[in-house]
């Protein structure tokens, strides 16, 4: 019978391919695959720069699936947390590398492929910029803590972008977010990516996330 999934490191980053994609709220084998999976991004921690760098590769099927849901919220903020301190990048491809030959998995086309690395500040590796379809600019949000004072932001201040029936169903998201408030800033963007992003759109292929402070906050 084949293996269910395999984590390795190897090479500054930490590789996983599965047979089933990652729930929330995982179960049998999957909850330790998990847990493999944040044993082995806690050691990415001791030489990360604080900007992760995340990639998740599975065949198109047809299902709505959260980028940001698969390869963060549902492995769990504790272990990302170090990895994040100030940036993310996240892409979906749709072309799986092949596991090792000794994993015993199936073939690549059936399965799920996380890889997380320190970005040092390098681009999308699978995702260029293209045709700008909308920006939003100094954009004032009292919370990050759930998406509907981000909702509430964006539709007081933003104007919708002109062309949104020629908007393609695949694009990349830049979003910058700076913390101006003076006591309690945040340690991690690991926090505020679901709900900033939620907002923003429910099929993403490829956002960076950055956080930063004025130096008042430092």
């Amino acid at each position: 019978m084949p293996n269910q999934y395999k984590v390795q490191s190897v090479a500054g980053a930490v590789e996983l391919w599965s047979t089933v994609r990652l729930p929330f709220e995982p179960r049998g084998w999957l909850i330790d695959m998990r847990d493999e999976l944040r044993r082995n991004l806690q050691g990415l921690a001791y030489a990360s720069s604080g900007r992760l760098h995340a990639l998740y590769c599975a065949a198109d099927d047809g299902a709505l699936v959260d980028t940001e849901n698969v390869l963060l919220y549902n492995v769990g903020g504790t272990a990302l947390r170090p990895l994040m301190a100030s940036e993310v990048t996240f892409e979906r491809r749709y072309q799986v590398p092949s596991p090792p030959p000794e994993a015993g998995l199936p073939d690549s086309a059936a399965l799920h492929y996380h890889r997380y690395s320190d970005a040092s500040g390098t681009p999308p590796e699978h995702w260029r910029p293209g045709r700008q379809i909308g920006a939003l600019f100094e954009v004032p949000v009292d919370s990050l803590d759930k998406p509907a004072p981000v909702w509430n932001a964006i539709r007081e201040h933003a104007k919708s972008p002109t062309e949104t029936a020629s908007a393609p169903t695949r694009f990349l998201i830049r979003l910058q977010i700076t913390d101006t408030r003076q006591f309690g800033p945040v340690s991690s963007v690991v926090s505020i990516v679901k709900p900033a992003l939620d907002v923003l759109s429910h099929d993403v292929g490829v956002s960076r996330l950055i956080g930063g402070r004025p130096p008042s906050a430092l």
